[in-house]
């Protein structure tokens, strides 16, 4: 029976697939999504708001009513007693088998045989093959029940036999982790509106040109966390992760999210094992993390106020650490970020975009409201380290759209045919340094590094290579050509996005318009 669920689910989701081919090629329909892209987003609350925000629409629901219609049909013809279960039964099992060699097969061989976002067949990247393989073959719900993955080599991702020293250039690191911010939106890059004046005093070191490898949380995170890059000879499963190095080197590692609440939250432990892998593999995690936060908050301040109050007893167990705190920042949908009494834009702000509807104008002001209030947040956690030796960075996992050079909302998948504007919008991201007093007393020659790097282009899937040198961390896996911070950081290597191969750089320009109609 569960096989035959299993089946019956893949050509569902194979048949809606081609469905979507079929649709954007005669229709130029591309705003629906499978069943699978729902399954990935990295929490209940985020995949409701998936659901409101992209799969209420006409070809979605007409497919829906269709699928439902089919299995109307089959209980219909399976409950005549006079056909006979045995014709009953071959009848339906030959329907499952043409459907899947008429449909699902020729998709799912399509889908194999392509290099999905630069990483070949990892099945972690790969849906269909994931989905294929992990659910039918392996049993993938039970491995994610338990949180284990076959797929995961070990040692490599935990560097087991790697021989790893520190020097501790940076006793405290504080990484502020946003979510769907697109930079383009903040006053510190040159908007129109004070969106960001709140980090005016804290005076941060502001990179220019920093840009998401992907536009998909789960997918950045991982990009963020491991040593690995798209022009890397190793597999993306047999290369370190950033944690357990920090770990092994002596740091203490705390992961603070408000999207992920760890093994412990039991009551959302499957959704967390399916946007965060990587961050809820319990061999990992318990190579990788010396706390974590054991529940999700509705607003980020709500977050950061448990962090700060609980940071004293985290970090006095070791001298020296490193900290994620990972935000909700703007994602969709955004009204929902920031209490209203926090709200500071409304519809009469955006009287200079005459191209906006009261509707569209009012979605502006919500995203711009969830950037203040996060922004907000932002500035009591570098407030907080304010007499401490400490390095804070902020950048966001990708950007977003907020009717900038269109009339859309939220992400939008497959960046092979987006207009300059569209990657701008979905890849620039804020990326801010800030240091305090103490930390740039005792490292002025990476304040002057800092300096030097700022404008220089940079893409988040080398960002771990930054860190390791912040934290003096000698390995093996470091690449100096892959940090800013070197002098011999290579500027010339592109910057290829995993989502479609595309070399941003190529399509992009510094001066392309990204906001109005």
């Amino acid at each position: 029976m569960s096989k035959t669920i299993s089946i019956s689910s893949l050509v569902i989701i194979n048949i809606y697939s081609v469905s979507r081919v079929w649709l954007n090629k005669v229709f130029g329909i591309t705003d629906i999504f499978t069943p699978w892209d729902l399954l990935m987003q990295t929490n209940p609350s985020e995949a409701s708001e998936f659901v409101s925000t992209y799969m209420m629409n006409k070809p979605f629901l007409n497919f829906l009513i269709g699928v439902l219609l089919i299995a109307a049909i089959q209980v219909v013809v399976l409950s005549k007693k006079k056909l006979g279960h045995w014709i009953c039964s071959m009848m339906y099992k030959y329907a499952l088998v043409m459907l899947l060699f008429v449909w699902a097969l020729p998709m799912t061989i399509r889908m194999l045989s392509t290099d999905v976002g630069g990483f070949g067949l990892d099945p972690m990247f790969n849906p269909y093959n994931n989905f294929l393989w992990h659910d039918i073959v392996t049993g993938r719900g039970r491995k994610i029940a338990k949180g284990t993955f076959s797929h995961f080599d070990y040692e490599k991702m935990l560097a087991v036999s790697d021989t790893v020293s520190c020097s501790y250039t940076s006793g405290n690191i504080v990484i502020v982790l946003g979510e769907s911010y697109n930079r383009h939106h903040s006053s510190q890059y040159g908007y129109s509106l004070p969106t960001s004046d709140v980090l005016d005093s804290l005076h941060p070191i502001v990179f220019s040109n920093v840009i998401a490898e992907c536009n998909v949380t789960h997918k950045a995170l991982k990009s963020l966390l491991s040593l690995y890059t798209y022009d890397s000879n190793t597999p993306w499963n047999k290369t370190p992760l950033l944690f357990p190095l920090l770990r092994r080197a002596g740091y203490g590692v705390t992961f603070y999210s408000n999207q992920f609440a760890g093994k412990s939250d039991t009551k959302n432990g499957l959704w967390d094992q399916l946007g965060g892998m990587l961050l809820d593999d319990m061999k990992i995690a318990d190579s990788s993390y010396t706390y974590r936060n054991k529940m999700r908050y509705l607003y980020d301040e709500e977050l950061v106020s448990n962090f700060l109050s609980e940071r004293e007893s985290i970090e006095k167990t070791h001298k020296y650490n490193f900290t994620i705190v990972h935000m909700y920042g703007q994602h969709s949908n955004s009204q929902d970020r920031y209490p209203k009494s926090k709200a500071r834009f409304s519809v009469a702000n955006y009287s200079t975009r005459p191209e906006l509807s009261e509707e569209l104008a009012q979605q502006v002001a919500n995203y711009d409201n969830a950037i203040y209030y996060g922004d907000c947040q932002l500035a009591r956690i570098v407030e907080a380290y304010k007499d401490e030796d400490a390095i804070i960075i902020f950048l966001s996992d990708h950007g977003d759209e907020a009717n900038d050079y269109r009339p859309h909302i939220g992400r939008a998948h497959g960046s092979e045919t987006m207009p300059p504007a569209g990657l701008h919008c979905q890849f620039d991201i804020p990326f801010y340094v800030f240091t305090t007093d103490s930390y740039k007393e005792n490292h002025p020659d990476i304040l002057t590094q800092l300096d030097r790097a700022k404008d220089k282009p940079f893409m988040t899937d080398a960002f771990p290579h930054m860190i390791l040198y912040l934290a003096g961390i000698h390995t093996s896996w470091y690449k100096n050509e892959l940090n800013p911070l070197e002098e011999n950081y290579d500027e010339s290597r592109k910057r290829v996005l995993s989502d479609s191969s595309i070399d941003y750089d190529s399509v992009c320009s510094k001066d392309d318009k990204v906001i109005g109609f």
